[in-house]
């Protein structure tokens, strides 16, 4: 009897919906790595029980809980049953979430967040898969703009809270904010982590435990995050992967495959076949 794969996950683009792409996933024993996204995140788990841990919590969610990830919120994630977890989620740049809020509340509340991380709420689930089924099945752009519309403005609304300005996720640390900066300016480069803490005159030892405390990770896995950020951002623009993750600062291109798939579960080959079909 063949063995059974540890994975299964299908990325897309939702052209109806710039500024969106769409997961459907299947897990056993694979697991991601501590990591963030740039987008929002919506998901909802259609089989199974997806446990991670987010922001110092541990969360176990089952059939029809909703997931929601604010940007740059720190997580990792994995099936708690060995009869192994289903979800999709919806993964939304923060500017078309702004230019909805703005919409909902005004431009004077054109900034949002969400200030829990599950909901269980049965009748916004199924509107959440409806609009993740015609993502994936339809090609009427009317169809799918409306649901978008209606499932997530309806969560904004129900679990969100709209402000006059970003709320930062982690707390306020000015070395750790001009080092994040440094990172994000030179990650193509083989910057060390002496480089890093010197930039704000810190020793190396101090310096890492204390960007570990802000961020939720590690420097180097920071600066990996970055590299990873770059690959999805130019990963159609560039034919050759191996030049790909030269350019981006990894060492070759097994070693840019398996920094993805940590965070992806996909590797880079795959995702840009998924996103130009």
């Amino acid at each position: 009897m063949p063995k059974k794969p540890n994975k299964n996950f299908a990325f897309s683009e939702v052209e109806a919906l710039k500024g969106t792409s769409l997961l459907k996933a299947e897990m056993y024993d694979f697991a991601y790595k501590s990591h963030s996204h740039r987008e929002y995140g919506i998901a909802v788990t259609r089989r199974g029980i997806q446990s991670f841990h987010c922001e110092n919590s541990l969360y176990k969610v089952s059939k029809y809980g909703i997931i929601t990830f604010n940007p740059e919120e720190v997580h990792d994630g994995y099936s708690e049953l060995k009869t192994g977890l289903e979800y999709q989620m919806i993964y939304i740049s923060q500017a078309k979430m702004q230019e909805l809020a703005s919409q909902i509340c005004g431009d004077k509340l054109s900034y949002f967040h969400f200030p829990d991380t599950v909901q269980y709420d049965y009748p916004l689930a199924l509107n959440l898969l409806s609009l993740f089924n015609s993502i994936s099945f339809s090609n009427d752009s009317c169809e799918i703009e409306t649901k978008f519309y209606q499932a997530v403005s309806n969560l904004m609304l129900k679990y969100g809270v709209f402000s006059q300005k970003a709320v930062q996720i982690r707390p306020d640390n000015i070395l750790v904010d001009q080092a994040c900066q440094y990172i994000i300016e030179n990650a193509a480069q083989n910057i060390s982590l002496a480089d890093i803490a010197g930039k704000v005159n810190l020793s190396p030892y101090y310096f890492s435990r204390i960007f570990k405390q802000v961020t939720g990770l590690s420097p180097h896995n920071y600066l990996n995050q970055q590299r990873i950020e770059m690959v999805k951002n130019e990963i159609l623009e560039v034919n050759s992967l191996a030049e790909l993750a030269l350019k981006v600062g990894f060492s070759d291109q097994s070693h840019m495959n398996r920094r993805f798939k940590e965070v992806y579960g996909i590797t880079p080959g795959k995702y840009r076949a998924a996103m130009s079909s």
